[in-house]
């Protein structure tokens, strides 16, 4: 493992590599770039001071199977009125939150220059004009509480409005709480503020949902690997935990096509989430990685029998099982289409259309669901090194490159053939004492 002083000097030396994966993305219905947009997202890795240990099953596992499991709902076939709102819906899992938010800030810096999704068909940073973020909820129980960057304007009170009905529509739901008072808590929602102009910032409707209040975070043992399935109370689908996290899930949803509906009559036919899929996930990502839901949708994630690591690590040109796994389920839950029979299900990539995705257990589906580059805007795009006049507002964390491992053999004598050695070189010694004793007295004669 090489290492040196800085990321700079570490980069430079080619000693270092950016952290760096691939955020998914995905929206309900074919990207217009003409679309107002709501954004609904959360982390989607963790860290521990061992980087195979990060588990995060608060830190960021109960936010995700929370987004997922809203979008599955918001995508069933009962609920195709959602993919003809005024509004579009795009669900993300922001990669490298735990260091800095390097997707988020990687998608605004994008959306900014005009790249993202398409150079040719760029999303303005303009019509991103509400954000609903997720952040920490299996330990909440009796409220969920609103942070808000501006919670008194016109697109944020929208989104509070909108959550607190649907918390006090859905039986069982903690009460929405809202901090106006408070300062927004570290988010990915941060990344696009930054990116923003100040009448944009004024207008946008962003809110971040959290179990936690403005006192601190309810997490002790927040990015450690304690942060596991006992943390939050999880065993199996039966564990009051998965009821919470189900609740939410239909609240979220809820709330996101209020807020996409803006204003019209339309309404979702169905309204309750699937709790075995937050089971399903919870148990794939704080139990075992080798879970009946990953079999289904990429396949088997070996060793069988831990949880599913997190950690963001270095992107070498293909996605890791965590994101790869994510991604999968994304594209199965947003799909317009979760049975479709085509001569070829294969991907491209391209945001300007659906893509045909294909699943571990033979199913293919059509859903407008993509990847995106979480590397921090900081470098430069292949990851060569850093831009000469970078923003220090961006992530530069970096991981130290491991060497290949190399040994030196020295051979040891067994210690039968040692004492072999010395008897052998302690018999010698006596002999030449007394070979010289002999030849000096009975041989050697004197001269006279």
């Amino acid at each position: 493992m090489w290492g040196a002083a800085d990321t700079t000097t570490c980069m430079r030396r080619l000693l270092c590599d950016p952290l760096s994966s691939q955020t998914p993305f995905g929206f309900l219905r074919v990207y217009n770039q003409s679309d107002e947009m709501v954004l609904v997202s959360a982390p989607v890795d963790t860290m521990s001071f061992f980087h195979p240990m990060s588990y995060g099953a608060e830190a960021d596992a109960s936010a995700i199977a929370v987004l997922l499991a809203a979008a599955e709902l918001l995508g069933r076939p009962a609920n195709a009125a959602v993919r003809t709102l005024p509004r579009n819906i795009m669900f993300t899992p922001f990669q490298g939150a735990a260091f800095g938010y390097i997707g988020s800030s990687r998608m605004a810096n994008d959306m900014v220059r005009n790249l993202f999704p398409l150079s040719n068909a760029p999303l303005p940073i303009s019509k991103l004009t509400h954000i609903i973020e997720l952040d920490q909820l299996a330990l909440t129980s009796s409220n969920i509480y609103l942070f808000g960057h501006n919670a008194t304007n016109a697109n944020s009170q929208t989104i509070i409005n909108a959550i607190s009905s649907a918390a006090a529509s859905t039986g069982g739901a903690p009460t929405a709480t809202t901090e106006a008072a408070s300062d927004l808590p570290p988010a990915s929602l941060r990344a696009f503020l930054e990116e923003m102009t100040q009448s944009q910032k004024d207008d946008l409707g962003g809110i971040l949902l959290s179990g936690y209040d403005s006192t601190g975070y309810e997490n002790t043992k927040f990015h450690s690997h304690l942060d596991n399935a006992a943390n939050i109370g999880f065993t199996d689908a039966s564990s009051p935990v998965v009821a919470r996290l189900c609740t939410l899930a239909a609240v979220v949803a809820k709330s996101a096509f209020t807020v996409a509906a803006n204003g019209t009559s339309a309404a979702l036919t169905d309204t309750a989430a699937d709790c075995t899929l937050i089971a399903d996930l919870l148990t794939c990502m704080t139990k075992n990685q080798n879970c009946s839901l990953a079999n289904t949708m990429v396949g088997s994630i070996t060793p069988a029998g831990q949880p599913l690591s997190r950690y963001i690590g270095v992107f070498y040109g293909g996605m890791d099982w965590s994101t790869f796994f994510l991604q999968r389920v994304l594209a199965y839950a947003l799909a317009s289409n979760r049975t479709a029979t085509v001569s070829s299900c294969t991907t491209s990539n391209n945001p300007v259309a659906p893509q045909y995705y294909s699943l571990k257990n033979g199913t293919c589906v059509f859903s407008a669901t993509y990847t995106w580059a979480a590397m921090s805007p900081a470098f430069f795009p292949d990851g060569s090194g850093l831009r000469p006049s970078y923003n220090p507002r961006y992530s530069t964390w970096t991981e130290s490159q491991w060497a290949s491992l190399s040994m030196r053999m020295f051979l040891v004598d067994s210690p039968a053939q040692q004492a072999a050695i010395v008897g052998s070189g302690c018999a010698v010694l006596v002999f030449s004492f007394v070979l010289v004793y002999v030849l000096q007295k009975f041989i050697i004669v004197p001269s006279t």
